[in-house]
């Protein structure tokens, strides 16, 4: 007997409503959804060679199409974007920022790729995607600030996620380490910023923050705003810290946590789907193949 099971759609949907100082309209119904799909044999034991053709999904009866099914055991794809502007400098805080740096690669576990960008003014990359810890840690500690006043936190993401990755990334992971400096992206009309996210989500992108402000508190115009959203928005993490030294601790915890977070979710797999129009109101997941099961999540947020 073939594997299934039904959620209400609402466990299942991908919405975009957590949208944090921005006034965007409602998302369509006609967006592309994830759903994180376990299958195992009846010994309970993960079967992790499932094809895309055998993936069967439904909105209240009404079939949807997939559009792609990606297999959750292969290593993340991490970019590392660091503020290096000005405030990191005017705060002291060049030795902490190069400390957690290299804290956030020495708890990582080793197989996962990393690449290293600066962001402070402009986005540049130090270093490609590479699991060599050691040309990580080395370049992160030779980082030094830029005379820039803004970060470019949302161009970062969007730049660098169009150019170095494939786009059938099981594990697409953005890391920011910030400051509170103004947000300097150009890419701040609303209705391509809710597209943008959309696009996040559909693809499966996880981004995680670690933000430092130097007077204690979230300047206004900061990047504060857009880094709750995409966490919050991606099933990541979002941490605020009021002390430059907090940021070691809390990058190698991150770290660490992101190690663990992969051992526990990469026997899922990543099932991108198109609603039927009109879409429904339960969702079933199906995998044709005999004499498995199957458990469907939301999302794999590393808090919930």
């Amino acid at each position: 007997m073939s594997g299934r099971l039904s959620l209400p759609v609402g466990r299942t949907a991908l919405a975009v409503s957590v949208v944090v100082g921005l006034a965007v309209p409602v998302a369509s119904a006609q967006e592309v959804r994830v759903g994180y799909v376990h299958v195992m044999d009846l010994a309970g034991r993960p079967v992790t060679d499932v094809a895309q053709d055998e993936f069967e999904i439904e909105e209240s009866g009404r079939e949807a199409r997939i559009v792609a099914a990606r297999n959750g055991s292969e290593p993340m794809k991490i970019s590392l974007l660091v503020d290096n502007g000005d405030a990191m400098r005017a705060g002291q805080a060049v030795n902490p920022l190069r400390d957690a740096v290299a804290a956030f690669l020495e708890a990582l576990p080793p197989q996962h790729s990393v690449s290293l960008f600066t962001i402070g003014g402009q986005v540049r990359r130090l270093v490609d995607f590479t699991t060599d810890r050691q040309e990580l840690i080395e370049t992160g500690r030779s980082i030094f600030t830029d005379q820039a006043g803004g970060v470019r936190f949302v161009d970062a993401i969007r730049e660098t996620l169009d150019r170095r990755y494939d786009g059938d990334e099981a594990w697409p992971v953005f890391v920011a380490l910030l400051s509170d400096a103004p947000e300097a992206s150009a890419f701040m009309n609303d209705r391509r910023f809710l597209r943008f996210v959309n696009d996040l989500r559909a693809a499966g992108v996880m981004i995680h923050v670690v933000q430092w402000s130097a007077a204690g508190r979230d300047r206004p115009d900061s990047a504060t705003s857009f880094a709750v959203n995409l966490t919050g928005n991606t099933g990541g993490r979002y941490r605020s810290l009021a002390v430059a030294t907090g940021m070691v601790n809390a990058m190698a915890e991150l770290g660490a946590a992101l190690g663990a977070h992969y051992e526990e979710m990469s026997s899922r797999y990543v099932v991108v789907y198109e609603r039927p129009d009109p879409p429904g109101r339960r969702v079933r997941v199906r995998v044709t193949r005999p004499a498995v099961g199957v458990r469907l999540y939301p999302d794999r947020s590393l808090d919930r």
